[in-house]
């Protein structure tokens, strides 16, 4: 014996013959002509099915879990704070060491510890910015630091 039922034309769902609305994906299925359902015995093929493949639309990316990238805010945080302290330092540490070297003028000297000097205001600002982004005082302190003393190194490469 035969059963009549509606096929969605939506999702492919096999739904009772009087139904209104599928029971998989809720489209409106009163209008579509119940047909018959062939009851398939052991050896029998497997019927045609009526399938319809909707193109996915909406966000695709929803649910997913990105990876952890491999540098973290906290190596570069690091790096900034470190890195800022240490180009002063040889910045202005070079200054008073390079004099001894008789070759060297002293433009010459200016303009590559003025350089560091540079390098050391830029990643100053770039660790202030950075720890003000994630609220980071100790961050902020040493960029600010950092900032200070670059720009008395300039100052003191420009008056000597």
């Amino acid at each position: 014996m035969s059963k009549k039922i509606k096929i969605c034309p939506e999702c492919g769902t096999e739904n009772e013959e009087n139904a209104i609305f599928c029971k998989n994906c809720g489209k409106n299925i009163k209008e579509i002509e119940p047909k018959e359902k062939t009851e398939i015995k052991g050896g029998d093929k497997m019927p045609e099915r009526q399938k319809v493949i909707k193109p996915i639309s909406g966000d695709v990316t929803k649910g997913v879990i990105s990876r952890k990238t491999k540098t973290s805010f906290e190596e570069i945080n690091i790096f900034l704070k470190i890195g800022g302290i240490v180009a002063w330092v040889i910045g202005f540490g070079g200054f008073f060491l390079l004099q001894g070297i008789p070759e060297l003028s002293m433009i010459s000297i200016k303009l590559l510890c003025g350089f560091l000097e540079l390098i050391a205001f830029g990643v100053g600002i770039a660790c202030t910015v950075a720890g003000s982004t994630k609220k980071d005082n100790g961050a902020i302190m040493i960029g600010t630091i950092t900032i200070v003393l670059a720009m008395l190194t300039i100052l003191m490469f420009v008056v000597l």
